[in-house]
């Protein structure tokens, strides 16, 4: 019963005939569907959709002149899409066009070449391949190896068949064409399209990543062992990947400082910008100290921004102490190299280097102990050599040549010696005015005759030691091919120019050509024609030379220096302020402006200098205070300046260049007596110094107590001062100070 309610009865559900065809019965939930489907189907929505699919499949597959029903046969060309025609269209522009016709007619000189009429059958072709292969095929039977080996010929040809049957069975069927249109090949396309693009956005990069942190690594553990040859190679190679990579800039540093490049205090900057911590700092320190000129600002800078904790290292303390016995203060000096040596007495650089600082005391016993030491320390594996070189020049200090010739000869029999030691030892035969100098030189000579570096680094010294003669001679007798090369053509310019033969130099200079060092050829050619015609103006030479060296910072670093030695001090001062507009992140344009404008006294100068300083790096505190106080020497923007020097004070009350500065602005508003107050409050040592002690002095004498401002006035004999400072304490002296 629930059966026949649940699949009731139709007339669609019959025997049909008796043989069991028909509609099988539904059940009530399936006839409701199919109602409910009939009802959607006619309703108005029903018919408005059919109405719309009906537009659409018209619109899709448009009518055309080719589709028909083919003669009540169901054959003709069956409708296409509207993107197919597109399609379609655009094959049969391609096939009419220009280049669709040129690639019609080569693909038919192709064919017609490629396949040629078979020498068998005229009614056949076939293609040159198969017919090399049959040829060769005959041809090998005929001899005796093919003889011999016919039923190997036979197998290679069976299989070739075979192969050709397959090849052609899978790759030139409708099979093949139905694989490679299918989905499921469309889909595998995709998906390693996908995959291939996927891995080369993610997986690239961070291979590129993986291969930059082992070659880094490596750069540093070749370092390390001591293999500075590659350890430079893998650096340029990271740094050719990643221009930011912390490690192998500080490599590539590490390398041009043991190297003495000029580069090298560029590359600990930018070593310490990457990573900014206090092994590079106190790194870009001792490089500072070794490349730069006084009063040492970058060297000073960074050890005043170390922090205190790590002030008290051994490291810091060498710095230090280097930096104080470049700046003449002995007595600091010594302070800071016997508090590395209590940090860290066994380390023989922190013994050395007191010694050597107490060889420069007036007590006899302390240089006696100092010498004992350093000869101690002369076998040691670590410092021996710079121990020797310190007894040499302390030998050469007390007029001891005979002495320094011994340690000097004691010093070449050590396998890890130099070259320079060597010119060492013809400075000291030199002095000595010994009659062994002349063989000893010819020995030196012979010593680096194959040596590029060496010649360059002997006739530079010559030509500086006044033997430009003999080191021309030399030079000239140089194979042509070796003084094309390093740095012996500058040598031999240089000894031109040292015998004043000036039409010489012009010469030797014109029409050669110095890869990488033109700039120092055009150079000298203007140097010539200033000597020779006594026009220190511009020259075509000059404008030359700053052309070919204004895309390395390195090389208009030389030009400075050259115009400089050369005592151009106009050219010098333009082409350092081209400098640092060009390349704005390097430091030694702005150092080398300030030492040569101090130099001149010219305070407007070091005024620009601090102002561009300033403007580059606002956060530079000592450029914004340099930038304040020449303001105010100046009377130019007083207001900012004092503003300036007000904020500088306020963020760092005790550092006494900020106080100063303060101090000296409230005394340029009338403030004098404030002023005082604010310097009081620096301890009376720092006081005593002599740049502190004449602005001390000057508002002293202002606030109306001469008296007390007369000894720190007096102090200001010993300070560098400015010819607007001068002019303030000859006010302050007189009593003519308002």
């Amino acid at each position: 019963m629930f059966l026949n309610w649940w699949y009731p009865s139709s007339e669609h559900h019959q025997g049909s005939y008796g043989y069991g065809y028909g509609h099988s019965p539904k059940s009530r939930p399936a006839r409701v569907w199919q109602r409910f489907q009939r009802w959607i189907k006619f309703s108005a929505v029903g018919r408005g959709y059919r109405k719309l699919f009906a537009k659409w499949l018209n619109w899709w597959y448009p009518p055309s002149e080719h589709h028909s029903e083919g003669y009540g046969y169901g054959y003709g060309h069956s409708p296409k899409s509207r993107p197919a025609r597109a399609w379609q269209r655009l094959r049969r522009w391609l096939k009419h066009s220009t280049l669709g016709r040129w690639y019609g007619v080569l693909y038919t000189k192709f064919l017609n070449w490629w396949y040629v009429p078979s020498d068998r059958h005229s009614h056949e072709v076939e293609n040159r391949l198969e017919r090399s292969l049959r040829r060769g095929n005959r041809w090998v039977r005929k001899t005796w190896v093919g003889r011999k080996l016919e039923w190997v010929l036979d197998d290679a040809v069976e299989l070739y068949r075979a192969l050709r049957r397959q090849f052609r069975k899978y790759f030139f069927s409708s099979r093949f064409q139905r694989r490679l249109y299918g989905g499921q090949t469309v889909a595998w396309g995709v998906f390693w399209l996908t995959l291939f693009a996927v891995g080369y956005a993610y997986g690239w990069p961070r291979f590129r990543l993986l291969q930059e942190t082992h070659y880094a690594r490596q750069a540093e553990q070749l370092l390390t062992e001591g293999d500075v040859n590659r350890a430079l190679i893998r650096s340029r190679q990271v740094l050719s990947v990643n221009v930011s990579n912390a490690i192998a800039t500080r490599v590539f540093a590490e390398v041009a400082d043991s190297a003495g490049w000029p580069a090298a205090l560029y590359w600990r900057q930018r070593a310490l910008l990457l990573d900014p911590g206090v092994t590079n700092q106190i790194s870009l320190a001792a490089t500072a100290v070794r490349v730069e000129q006084f009063p040492f600002p970058t060297a000073a800078k960074v050890l005043h921004e170390i922090a205190p904790v790590w002030q008290h290292t051994p490291e810091y303390q060498r710095v230090a102490g280097a930096l104080a016995l470049k700046l003449s203060q002995a007595k600091e000096a010594e302070q800071h190299f016997l508090e590395a040596y209590k940090l860290d007495p066994d380390n023989p650089v922190n013994r050395m280097s007191l010694a050597v600082i107490h060889l420069q005391s007036k007590d006899p016993n302390l240089i006696k102990d100092s010498r004992t030491t350093l000869e101690l320390l002369m076998n040691n594996g670590q410092v021996g050599l710079l121990a020797t070189r310190s007894l040499i020049a302390e030998s050469m200090d007390r007029g001891d040549f005979s002495h320094a010739r011994e340690l000097s000869l004691q010093l070449l029999k050590n396998a890890r010696s130099t070259f320079n030691d060597r010119i060492l030892h013809l400075v000291i035969l030199k002095a000595s005015h010994s009659t062994n100098f002349a063989s000893v030189l010819k020995e030196t000579e012979e010593h680096a005759r194959d040596r590029l570096a060496e010649v360059g680094a002997l006739a530079t010294w010559l030509n500086a030691s006044g033997y430009s003669h003999e080191a021309l001679d030399w030079l000239l007798r140089l194979p042509p091919e070796f003084t094309r090369q390093g740095l012996v053509p500058i040598a031999i310019a240089e000894a031109y120019a040292g015998l004043g033969q000036w039409k010489e130099l012009e010469g030797y200079l014109r029409g050669r050509s110095w890869p990488s060092l033109d700039h120092i050829r055009f150079a000298m050619m203007a140097l010539a024609d200033a000597k020779q015609s006594k026009d220190q103006h511009d020259s075509v030479a000059w404008r030359s030379a700053i052309q070919l060296a204004a895309s390395s910072p390195d090389a208009l670093n030389t030009l400075a220096r050259l115009a400089s030695t050369w005592g151009w001090q106009e050219r010098t001062v333009d082409l350092l302020w081209f400098a640092a507009q060009r390349y704005p992140d390097q430091l030694w344009p702005i150092t080398s402006l300030s030492d040569v404008y101090a130099g001149q006294g010219n305070t407007a100068g070091m005024r620009r200098v601090a102002k561009a300083a300033y403007d580059r790096n606002p956060n530079d505190k000592l450029a914004c205070n340099n930038y304040a106080i020449l303001s105010l020497l100046l009377d130019a923007d007083t207001v900012p300046a004092g503003k300036y020097a007000a904020e500088l004070f306020t963020a760092d009350p005790q550092n006494p260049v900020f106080a100063s500065t303060y101090a000296f602005s409230l005394y340029k508003q009338g403030r004098a007596k404030d002023g005082v107050k604010i310097l009081n409050d620096l301890p009376p040592a720092t006081l005593d110094a002599p740049a502190m002690a004449t602005y001390y002095g000057i508002l002293l004498a202002a606030s109306g107590d001469p008296a007390a401002a007369k000894h720190y006035l007096d102090q200001s004999a010993k300070a560098f001062l400015l010819p607007e400072e001068k002019a303030l304490v000859a006010r302050a002296k007189t009593g003519s100070d308002h």
